[in-house]
């Protein structure tokens, strides 16, 4: 006669065994079988989401890309009636975002921008909430606040250079698996497709995150960054006017503004010597001596204006190569990289920014 003892660990694996998964569900309710074929019918579904939105948003897997969708909760039932909510402000059920680019486990959606003060070299910054902007309101009214809203936030930047004016982009992850139903097609209020899922405390998002930017530069911010107190808590009460332009001319290199072609340039900065720079300050408003007979009248506004070590503000500019030409167009010569030069950064001004009544 011959016996076998099986201890505890010998029962377990034969148990588990497939040949035994109906003992395991007789005795104990687990089937091994049921949970495999539950969770193959769970990847099945992800693979499937993952490839539709694949075609939906004409990508691949890898690149980043821009398309608008609308994001909605599977539990909504008063789509598109905003007004059947008291808190759809704070607590949308549905949300016009913009996909940016995939994950190996869902979608990533950029859902804010905000204004940021960024200072590489004492590596501080801050940000304000006083105005989203990434997604202008829709209708005419909202969208003209918006833009007077817009430039009030700006104007706390004023004077600052732009290596410090940055912005703060805000990002969610969209798993997936939390992805119900994808409308590729919308509707007449959103001819863009439709994302169905359930919405949870953060919205469909499974996590969040933020970057911050520098003329579409990703700043290295870590721990060693502090953020200080930059901003207003309250949004100014007016915008800031124009000034109007000064009586006398504007003297500058033309090779600042066009191109050998007479193309205009983007790069929107003079550079002098220290011994030949104008009296210039941020916000004053000059237009420039004409080139040739022919030329039009041009007025820029000063945004910024002050004396700087070449080499490391072309550097902050994140534009380096470009800036280096640009300088050595007007200055004729290519500046020490710690030689310090006076910096004039402008945008382009027109007439109707200021009163005319006042000629």
């Amino acid at each position: 006669m011959e016996f076998h003892l099986w201890g505890k660990a010998e029962l377990e694996d034969m148990l588990f065994q497939p040949k035994n998964d109906r003992i395991l569900f007789a005795f104990f309710g687990i089937s091994l079988a049921v949970r495999k074929r539950s969770r193959t019918s769970e990847v099945r579904s992800i693979v499937s989401v993952k490839n539709r939105l694949y075609k939906v948003l004409d990508s691949g897997p890898q690149g980043s890309f821009s398309r608008g969708l609308l994001l909605r909760d599977i539990n909504d039932k008063n789509y598109p009636d905003e007004s059947a909510y008291l808190d759809f402000e704070h607590i949308p059920r549905w949300v016009h975002r913009t996909a940016k680019h995939f994950e190996p486990t869902g979608l990533v959606i950029h859902y804010r921008t905000y204004l940021a003060f960024v200072d590489p070299g004492k590596k501080e910054w801050d940000y304000t909430t006083l105005v989203d902007l990434a997604h202008p309101p829709e209708d005419f009214a909202s969208r003209e606040a918006w833009k007077i809203q817009s430039n009030k936030a700006s104007d706390c930047m004023f004077g600052q250079p732009r290596f410090r004016q940055g912005r703060l982009q805000c990002y969610g992850l969209l798993q997936f698996s939390n992805i119900l139903l994808i409308d590729p097609e919308g509707d007449s209020l959103f001819p863009i497709p439709h994302i169905y899922s359930d919405f949870g405390p953060n919205g469909p998002y499974s996590e969040s995150f933020a970057r911050l930017y520098v003329h579409n530069h990703e700043i290295d911010w870590g721990n060693e960054w502090t953020r200080i107190k930059f901003f207003p808590e309250k949004m100014p009460e007016e915008e800031r006017k124009s000034e109007r332009p000064k009586k006398k001319l504007l003297k500058a290199n033309r090779s600042a503004f066009q191109d050998d072609r007479g193309r205009r340039k983007h790069f929107n900065v003079l550079y002098f010597e220290l011994d030949t720079s104008p009296n210039l300050k941020a916000g004053s408003v000059h237009e420039l001596e004409k080139w040739s007979e022919g030329d039009d009248r041009t007025f820029i506004r000063i945004t910024h204006a002050g004396i700087h070590k070449f080499g490391l503000y072309t550097k902050l500019l994140r534009d380096e190569w470009a800036e280096l030409e640009n300088a050595e167009q007007q200055l004729n010569r290519m500046p020490e990289a710690d030689e310090k030069i006076f910096v004039v950064e402008f945008e382009f001004a027109y007439p109707h920014q200021w009163d005319s009544s006042e000629d």
